[in-house]
């Protein structure tokens, strides 16, 4: 054998990778150790956790965060443990779906679960209801919202959805760069909803903990794993220093595009003023419906020189009617919010119970009014007070006896068309004087102010009432000082002195400069009602509008302008 001959053979062999003792042949199998997916899993948890304050801005308080933290940490470790047996690739998502599944079953399912973690057919019915009231707070509300048990559960839900999204991707198809793109859901959020998008150190602590994502990702496959070889599908398709480089730009390169398209979310989008509000213009979403900042909104229409049509209307009535949307009725901190109750399915439109309280002895008139929508995108249906009865709606809608509201669960009021029945009470001043007494515990909720009111409503409340012998009085007493020469209407000093909105600390200012717009004396009126123990509360809703020359059946047609009134 030649000397060229017995050389050849031994390069061949040293050229040949080393058999692993672990795979037969040399041939690797591509699967990370166990150990090394648990610095992804924590790097991805990470992410999380930090994106998710981006929804800080939107809610009260940090019980939410909290929430959402220890379901998508059970997400992680449960994925992290069962891929740690070596089970096929798609079980791990399932068994995420089940920590989901067993997690809220046991948090919001109420008792009503088989051993408290498997749903039961009371369990979907409750969890319906959690999801209504949850969507009805959300566009009902303020921001920041109080986090009540329909919300947290829908936070809770989301959580859990993205964590077994951001765990797949990354670990199960070793996509970790794509990881990033759920984090976009709390991230980008808030530059849908609010003037300045999610704060800025909330962005780029996102940012930092995405890159660490990465660069764990990396670490982790320079320590044995092949790129495109094993569990999942790879980004790479390469060996060696080339592919490995390839896989290092190309990650960075699409977790660049992630921030950036976060960045563009969260500051360049604008927040949507007037969309899905409560009787906002049909311009968007139904996102937070702002409530009763609502009425900060109100005031930005109020200055605004653009106004859409709402609706116009045809009426049998004596004199044209408002036209009520939301009752707002209770407090949130020093905020006006409305009360969220479960939907009764059996109080359907096609009879509606007279107002409680109503006496018998009380005139009342019957009215007929035909409305159409021309421009309103809400969940809350326009009609005078006192309804009794609604035809021609598309969809299921339900009337709500505490608040007087009628809503729908799974319509807007989005190019209705419908007639409403209504009442026009008309009691005497001698009745109204006569209604004394103990209210109905269903009443006495519209007594509540929070503690932290400033003095100055009690003290100009009793001021203004003083000589007043019953609550109707004293009701007449302060409308009429509201009314008086001394308060002017404006819609531009309240913004020019800080004192926009119509929370009790709002009031108090508004008390003491005298000078605001519709908002602000709704407000006052209310507080200072029931700081006298005279139960008071805040009907959103619309004007009567203005009359045009159209005339057909012997009845004028008005027309309705957005934004609405308080």
């Amino acid at each position: 054998m030649s000397l060229r001959e017995r050389i050849l053979p031994e390069q061949t062999m040293t050229a040949r990778p080393s058999p692993s003792p672990e795979t037969p042949g040399g041939r690797r199998t591509g699967k990370r150790s166990s150990g090394s997916r648990w610095p992804v899993t924590g790097a991805l948890a990470l992410l999380l956790l930090v994106g998710m304050t981006a929804l800080g801005p939107l809610l009260q308080g940090t019980g939410w965060w909290w929430l959402m933290a220890v379901e998508a940490g059970a997400v992680f470790v449960v994925s992290a443990g069962i891929r740690s047996l070596g089970p096929k690739p798609w079980v791990v998502p399932l068994a995420g779906a089940g920590v989901i599944v067993g997690s809220v079953t046991l948090l919001f399912g109420g008792g009503t679960g088989l051993l408290w973690l498997v749903p039961t057919g009371d369990t979907i019915d409750r969890f319906r209801t959690l999801v209504e009231s949850g969507i009805a707070s959300v566009q009902s509300q303020g921001t920041p919202a109080d986090p009540v048990t329909g919300i947290l559960f829908l936070l809770c839900i989301g959580a859990g959805v993205i964590a077994v999204l951001m765990d797949a991707l990354a670990i199960t198809l070793r996509a970790p760069a794509l990881a990033g793109l759920p984090v976009l859901v709390p991230v980008g959020v808030p530059g849908l909803i609010l003037d300045n998008g999610a704060e800025k150190l909330t962005l780029v602590l996102t940012a930092a903990a995405f890159l660490l994502l990465l660069r764990i990702d990396v670490l982790g496959r320079r320590g044995g794993v092949t790129a495109g070889t094993g569990e999942g599908i790879g980004i790479a398709g390469s060996r060696g220093p080339a592919g490995r480089s390839w896989s290092v730009t190309g990650a960075f390169l699409i977790g660049g595009l992630g921030i950036i398209t976060a960045l563009v979310l969260s500051i360049a989008v604008p927040n949507l003023p007037g969309d899905g509000r409560v009787g906002g213009r049909a311009t968007g979403p139904l996102l937070f419906g702002d409530g009763v900042s609502a009425m900060v909104n109100l005031g930005q229409d109020l200055r605004s020189s653009q106004a859409g049509a709402a609706l116009h209307y045809r009426t049998s009535a004596a004199q044209p009617p408002y036209l009520k949307l939301l009752t707002l009725d209770r407090f949130v901190g020093p905020s006006w919010t409305a009360r969220l109750e479960p939907t009764n399915t059996g109080n359907t439109v096609d009879a509606i119970d007279r107002p409680p309280g109503l006496s018998a002895q009380v005139a009342t008139t019957e009215e007929s009014t035909q409305v159409v929508i021309d421009g309103v995108a809400s969940a809350w249906l326009p009609t005078p007070g006192a309804a009794t009865k609604v035809s021609g709606l598309v969809g299921d809608w339900y009337w709500n006896g505490p608040t007087g509201t009628i809503a729908s669960t799974n319509s807007s009021t989005r190019g209705q068309e419908y007639t409403v029945t209504s009442l026009a009470l008309e009691p005497t001043p001698e009745q109204l004087r006569a209604a004394t007494g103990r209210y109905p515990v269903s009443v006495e909720s519209s007594l509540r102010l929070p503690r932290s009111s400033p003095l100055i409503i009690e003290q100009t409340a009793r001021a203004v009432t003083s000589g007043t012998t019953t609550p109707y009085d004293a009701a007449v007493a302060l409308q009429e000082y509201l009314r008086g020469s001394e308060f002017t209407y404006d819609t531009t000093a309240p913004v020019e002195d800080g004192y926009d909105g119509g929370g009790v600390d709002v009031v108090g200012t508004f008390l003491e400069v005298k000078r605001g717009y519709c908002v602000h004396f709704a407000s006052a009126m209310a507080v200072m009602a029931r700081s006298l123990g005279i139960p008071a509360r805040i009907a959103i809703g619309y004007l009567p509008g203005s009359r045009s020359s159209d005339f057909i059946e012997g009845r004028d047609r008005f027309n309705v302008d957005a934004p609405p009134g308080g």
